[in-house]
């Protein structure tokens, strides 16, 4: 980023207005910070909570609200300093009713964001992870990259060099104290948590600070001679005191900080306010609710709303006695799929048992060998101790872990079998996965060895254009030899069920006519998932500002596929999924 000129268009928006400040009444704690992802010599069995401590910090809490940590950007931007390459650091200033943040290494600036109170947006340019240490994450992705080559471009097709996040719509409280100023810890992370890919979430006893959401809160740990987790500690420490109104306004006011500014889809909905549209459906009121099973129901009810099969609070603790709510509506996309996944599944269920066709090694062959049906239900990678050896060869069973390994095994040897002129790859019941492993199945049945994904940044309106190729040979070429789309004529079998990346993969197969989509309308999903953990330990899946579909250079405009796939050839016959037999007479 140039400095100077960078700085100046991002400034320029915002109030800079000084405004007089009295210290408001607080009080401090210091609070210890854990790396629970920690790696540990004995991470097989369950080490002390102490073990995990990086650090402690001093946030301010307003009397009387305990639950609620406040934190100057100072202190947050912090939390980070463990991760930055060397070299690397941050920069705090204070203008008037302006917070900025910056990120240098030398003089170049990384990473810059502000937040106006008075102006009540949040302003952000760059990713805090750009600026961490390459081995700050251990997640093992070899086997994502295996045999697999990228080129990537990208076009601005935004007029500002940054994204803007409101918290306009919302009550949010800042705290002055000691010539700083403080804002809540949960909107200081659900702002950055994506841009850095670590979450910050307390527990009211500690900050711990994660990558793998998802299940760090279940991650077992001895606290004073007990077996605890982030949940159970939790709980532990509300003294089972009923839920306070403060904490519950808190944490409605940060969902719709989320869904107001990282929900993917609000265009398409139509949403322009979550709390407006929450209010039109008459849920609004129950979020406030000091009744836990029905302000429980009303978050599952939000977002159920939706009708998104991406968009769904997935976890809520039994801290303050939501655990067992659930939604009060299913849409009628969601109803839909699951109806079709219940067929399916249940023509599946009884062709496993009584099979009307020749199964070889997995794969289903019609009787006169011409067709052959490949069913894969996800993208998924394997670990790398599943798919490595020590010396780096591909262990002998890595396909049992690894979707692209097996489709590959699998078409070698369909070929190898000599009779196949079809191939049906059978995503009916496929809900998506890893975009990555999309990208390599479709090089590896396309005639060219080419795959094209194109994605949008709602965001920060950026179109990023990928090319993707694989080497089933190993022999680094990366060229035509490697794909399969001259050895076979590949269908793709669709159903409802056929969601997010299983959906971009129908996309892109039928627009560069890599293969013909039989069976039923996918289920749509254009959008990539991302997640935000709420305060009170809720964690919402939604669909994110990243878009999966095509940019038309020509245009300049980038067309997304919320609406789904239309099949080239439909059937009504739910029997004739992974049916070689019935497909075949209905291809020919």
């Amino acid at each position: 980023m140039k400095r100077n000129h960078f700085l100046f268009s991002l400034i320029v928006v915002l109030s800079l207005t000084a405004c007089i400040s009295i210290n408001d009444e607080v009080e401090t704690k210091a609070v210890p910070i854990f790396d629970i992802d920690l790696p540990l010599d004995n991470d097989e069995q369950p080490n002390n909570l102490e073990q995990y401590q990086i650090g402690t910090i001093e946030p301010i809490f307003r009397q009387g609200q305990e639950y609620i940590p406040y934190l100057s950007l100072e202190q947050y931007a912090s939390l980070y300093d463990h991760r930055l390459i060397d070299g690397a650091k941050s920069v705090i200033t204070n203008n008037g009713s302006v917070a900025t943040w910056q990120i240098f290494k030398g003089d170049t600036l990384y990473f810059y964001s502000a937040i106006s109170y008075w102006d009540k947006v949040v302003i952000k340019a760059g990713d805090i992870s750009n600026v961490f240490k390459n081995n700050d994450d251990p997640t093992p992705r070899k086997a994502l990259n295996y045999a697999l080559s990228t080129t990537a471009n990208y076009e601005k097709i935004g007029e500002d060099d940054y994204e803007t996040y409101s918290f306009g719509d919302i009550s949010l409280t800042r705290l002055f104290f000691d010539s700083s100023y403080y804002y809540p810890l949960g909107f200081l992370d659900l702002t950055y948590s994506e841009t850095s890919t670590i979450y910050h979430f307390y527990n009211y006893y500690g900050i711990f600070e994660t990558r793998d959401v998802e299940n760090f809160s279940e991650k077992e740990f001895l606290f004073e001679n007990n077996l605890e987790t982030v949940d159970t500690l939790m709980q532990a420490n509300t003294h089972h005191n009923k839920i306070p109104v403060y904490l519950i306004n808190y944490n409605a006011n940060m969902f719709f900080y989320t869904m107001d500014n990282f929900y993917g889809l609000r265009k398409e909905k139509g949403i322009t306010s979550f709390k407006q549209f929450l209010k039109s459906k008459n849920v609004y009121n129950d979020l406030f609710s000091t009744n836990d099973f029905l302000r429980g129901c009303a978050y599952y009810t939000a977002l159920s709303l939706m009708d998104d099969g991406h968009t769904a609070v997935i976890s809520i603790n039994d801290t303050w006695g939501e655990a067992d709510s659930g939604p009060m509506y299913v849409g009628q996309k969601t109803s839909n799929r699951g109806a079709e996944y219940r067929a399916i599944r249940d023509v599946r269920a009884n062709q496993n048992q009584y099979p009307n066709f020749i199964v070889e090694d997995g794969v289903r062959y019609s009787d006169s060998g011409k067709t052959a049906i490949i069913i894969f239900d996800g993208f998924s990678f394997g670990k790398d101790d599943e798919v490595f050896n020590p010396d780096g060869t591909i262990k002998e069973d890595a396909y049992l872990y690894d979707t692209y390994l097996r489709v590959a095994r699998s078409l070698e040897t369909i070929r190898n079998k000599g009779t196949v002129e079809n191939v049906v790859l059978d995503i009916s019941l496929n809900g998506g996965g890893t975009l990555a492993i999309m990208m390599k199945l479709l090089a590896i049945i396309s005639k060219d060895n080419v795959s094209n994904t194109h994605f949008f940044d709602d965001a920060a309106k950026y179109v990023y254009l990928y090319k993707g190729a694989v080497d089933t040979n190993l022999d680094n070429e990366y060229d035509a030899s490697d794909a399969y789309g001259n050895d076979f004529n590949f269908f793709v079998a669709t159903s409802a069920m056929s969601y997010s990346a299983a959906n971009a993969y129908a996309y892109y197969a039928k627009k560069d006519d890599i293969a013909t989509i039989i069976g039923r309308k996918t289920g749509g999903g254009e959008c990539a998932v991302s997640i935000h953990y709420l305060p009170n330990s809720q964690y919402v899946y939604h669909s994110s500002n990243l878009h999966i579909g095509f940019y038309n250079e020509s245009e300049g405009k980038f067309y997304g596929n919320e609406a789904g796939v239309e099949p080239d050839i439909y059937f009504d016959d739910y029997g004739i999924y992974g049916n070689p037999n019935a497909i075949e007479d209905l291809i020919s």
